[in-house]
Formats: structure tokens, sequence, C-alpha cells
């Protein structure tokens, strides 16, 4: 009975290993990975973005309102554990979103562009399980760029 007891030991620690091991490995495919962090990615025209970012616990605010796409087609991955993502877009970018989100909410506030041939596509590929991903664009930008600031009440 004792060497029983001693194999459900052995096999549950096992089993406890192996699947440590395998999220370890699944997160290594992920340019950013961060644990218990606030970011902050402000938007700059030297910025370039980053294929993929993982957020445990987290909370990550990536603003590309000022990037230059260098390519067509873009792709974004995103895993949210308990985190908050926020992802600013400017407002003439295709944006399709794509992946699975359990116990999570996804707000988009991006309206589809009119020619959609010419702009920009991002696809974001989402996996997020008790997280908020929400897509905002820069709505206080005016036609020739410059950006209108709000007023503080006096």
């Amino acid at each position: 009975m004792k060497k029983f007891f001693k194999f459900i030991w052995v096999t549950f620690i096992g089993l406890v290993i192996f699947r440590l091991v395998k999220k370890i490995l699944t997160l290594t495919q992920y340019a950013k990975i961060k644990f218990f962090a606030t970011l902050n990615y402000p938007s700059s025209q030297e910025q370039s973005l980053e294929d993929s970012y993982a957020m445990i616990f987290s909370a990550m605010e990536l603003d590309l309102t000022e990037l230059e796409p260098q390519e067509k087609v873009m792709n974004l991955q995103v895993l949210g554990r308990f985190a908050s993502i926020v992802i600013k877009l400017p407002e003439d970018w295709n944006l399709q979103l794509q992946g699975k989100a359990k116990y999570s909410d996804i707000s988009n506030c991006l309206e589809p562009a009119k020619d959609n041939s010419e702009k920009p596509l991002l696809i974001i590929q989402h996996d997020l399980k008790f997280s908020a991903l929400v897509i905002e664009t820069d709505a206080e930008q005016i036609a020739d760029g410059t950006k209108i600031e709000p007023e503080l009440p006096q």
C-alpha cells in the first residue's frame, strides 16, 4: 500500500512538472513577456511593431497612432491572463481580430476604413483569459494631423 501512494505522489509531481514546462514553452514564443507590470509604449515615428506580447497580471497601453507601417499587412499576437490591454490605432487603419477570449471583454472602437484596399491592415491574434482588450483610435486628431488637447476646467 505504501508503494501505491508513492506511485501516486510521483505521478502527480510528474504531471505538475509537465504542465509547468508546457506553459513555459508556450510563453517563449512571445517577444515581450511581462508579469505583474504596467507598460506604456508611447507613440513615436521611430517605433517598430513587436510581433507578440504576453501580459500576465499586467496592464499595457500600446500606442501605434504615429507608426508608419512598413508592410501593408501587419500581425500582432497578444496573450492576456488577468490583464488589461489597450491598443491605440490610427482611424484609417483596417483591423481584423482573431483568436479566443474566455471570460474576457473585447472593445473595438475602430470604424472600418472606407477604402479598404489602400489602408494598412493590422491582424490582432489574441488569446485572452480573464482579461480586457480595448482597441481605441486617436479621435482627437484633425485633418492636418495636429492634435487637439482637451481644455482643463479652471
